[in-house]
């Protein structure tokens, strides 16, 4: 149109200007003796707070998710992302066993060290006062087949403990 906008003859001239901070445009049409009206648009307050309320809502989501997957407590325990870390645990209550060194055949020797272990588990007191450490656990190896989750279940119902299932490679995760 080739206009000059801060033209002083034309009195109805509506223009948009982006809000500035320095007085630069303001004192060009004050120089121009220009008459101008500030016309400001207000946001709704829970527009204008909505995606602050977003982010901090994502945050605490993904803070809640993160310390549950690290067993802090959050939603549920185990998962991590992309399913690393999910667990197929199961912790068989002391009653619920039915397994007792009866029903485990073979492994004779292997049978007589687990029944020390037991030993251990059902008379701390006996091998405290001599000075001897109590086992925290057992390591059961050997190629599939052998009786190892048998081993393990029979010991827990005859040291009337739970007994917890997990897969050994489990741990690696």
């Amino acid at each position: 149109s080739g206009r000059n906008p801060f033209n002083p003859d034309d009195q109805n001239r509506m223009m948009t200007v982006a809000l500035v901070t320095t007085l630069g445009i303001l004192g060009l049409l004050a120089f121009n003796e220009m008459r101008y009206k500030e016309i400001t648009w207000k946001e709704s307050s829970v527009i204008g707070v909505l995606p602050t309320l977003l982010l901090f809502g994502f945050l605490f989501w993904t803070m809640r998710r993160s310390a549950g997957f690290m067993g802090g407590g959050g939603a549920r325990r185990g998962g991590g992302i992309f399913g690393m870390g999910e667990t197929t645990a199961k912790l068989i209550n002391p009653n619920d066993i039915g397994v007792k060194f009866k029903d485990v055949a073979g492994c004779e020797e292997a049978k007589v060290e687990i029944m020390e272990f037991v030993n251990f588990l059902k008379n701390p007191q006996q091998y405290t006062e001599l000075g001897a450490k109590i086992p925290k656990g057992a390591i059961l190896t050997g190629p599939p087949g052998t009786g190892k989750t048998l081993l393990a279940k029979a010991t827990a119902g005859e040291a009337n403990v739970p007994f917890i299932t997990v897969s050994g490679s489990e741990f690696l995760e």
